[in-house]
């Protein structure tokens, strides 16, 4: 239950701060948004193995 009031601030909160860049520069509320989702991805994405040889 509270992880998914978590959930339901973060995905409001983000459509505010958008839509609050967008009232700003038209643009920004594209730009802003994209950075968030783009820095979420990288956060969450696994850590690699640095020693772990790349098979081709």
């Amino acid at each position: 239950m509270v992880s998914k009031l978590i959930d339901l601030l973060g995905v409001t909160g983000f459509g505010l701060l958008s839509y609050g860049c967008w009232l700003a520069w038209q643009p920004l509320g594209f730009i802003v948004p994209g950075m968030l989702l783009l820095i979420f991805a990288i956060k969450s994405a696994p850590a690699s193995d640095q020693n772990e040889k790349v098979s081709e």
